[in-house]
């Protein structure tokens, strides 16, 4: 399995991805509107695992600014999280997650953030990895 950006992976494989996983049309001209409008994307909007051709995995990455006890503060937000139905259990989202704190980290974000909702699946992930 590899990790590459959005634009190293097949838009295709990215909308059926999301069809399959969060019944959500990610097209490419939906992808395109969000990145020109939405300035917290991080500039390659999303990380995706791909294995034998296919896109099994996304996460796409957020700037967020959150109001802290400190004062204002940039942090990381995580969304969209989906794996292939068919590849599930192989740890593709754990890995797509630390390939995400990795390129936040990189750019100094020391904090990341995501939402879900506990009768979800991933909730367990989320509570497993931290």
């Amino acid at each position: 399995m590899k990790i590459v950006e959005y634009n190293d992976a097949d838009p295709m494989g990215i909308l059926h991805l999301n069809l399959l996983s969060l019944g959500y049309p990610l097209t490419p001209e939906l992808t395109g509107r969000m990145r020109s409008l939405d300035p917290r994307l991080f500039p390659f909007f999303g990380l995706y695992a791909i294995e034998e051709k296919v896109v099994v995995g996304q996460v796409l990455l957020y700037h967020l600014p959150v109001m802290t006890l400190a004062g204002l503060e940039e942090v990381g937000g995580v969304a969209a999280v989906c794996t292939h139905p068919s590849y599930g259990h192989r740890g593709i989202a754990a890995k797509l997650l630390e390939a995400a704190h990795e390129r936040m980290c990189a750019v100094g974000l020391q904090i990341s953030t995501l939402a879900t909702q506990k009768h979800c699946i991933a909730h367990m992930l989320y509570q497993r990895i931290g």
